[in-house]
């Protein structure tokens, strides 16, 4: 008996984050800041090694400005470390992504951060409406990997009608 109950239990944590429930799409208007913003659900946006990358797509306004931005985390099962990244590229054309350089814990849930966040893609709005019929394929690169990631359309689809049901998208 103890046996299964060891396998079990070496079972769940070998799972890591494929088992590790993915925060839903939203929209929220914080008056104390004065940014009102909406975004899609959490997919996985590629596998590494030990390692789960995790996307969403993100729409913010504040003061009349908007943003549009997609973030990318990850998930280590435990066995790997955080994954530096330095750099993204899409078939030679370096993207704009702003890299996290400390420890940032990525968030699934309220009170579940358990990952890293690895960065952000600020994105025109060329590139959002581009992004809308074939996603955001890029490559990430640093020091402790090269990871092919890619946010598929239906993520900026999520998030612009989100977006709509508070008037932050035309």
């Amino acid at each position: 008996m103890m046996r299964l109950v060891l396998l079990v239990f070496l079972f769940i944590l070998s799972a890591g984050p494929a088992c590790t429930p993915l925060a839903q799409g939203g929209v929220a208007r914080l008056p104390a800041t004065g940014i009102d913003g909406a975004w899609s659900r959490q997919v996985v946006v590629a596998e590494h090694g030990h390692t789960v990358m995790v996307g969403q797509v993100l729409i913010l306004r504040q003061a009349g400005r908007s943003a549009m931005a997609v973030e990318v985390g990850q998930l280590p099962d435990g066995a790997a470390g955080r994954l530096r990244m330095d750099s993204a590229w899409h078939e030679g054309r370096r993207l704009s992504f702003r890299t996290i350089r400390r420890n940032e814990p990525f968030c699934t849930a309220p009170g579940r951060c358990q990952g890293f966040r690895t960065g952000t893609f600020a994105l025109s709005r060329a590139e959002f409406d581009a992004a809308l019929q074939s996603g955001l394929s890029a490559t990430l690169i640093g020091p402790d990997a090269v990871v092919k990631v890619h946010f598929p359309p239906a993520l900026f689809v999520e998030a612009r009608d989100r977006a709509r049901t508070l008037r932050l998208w035309p």
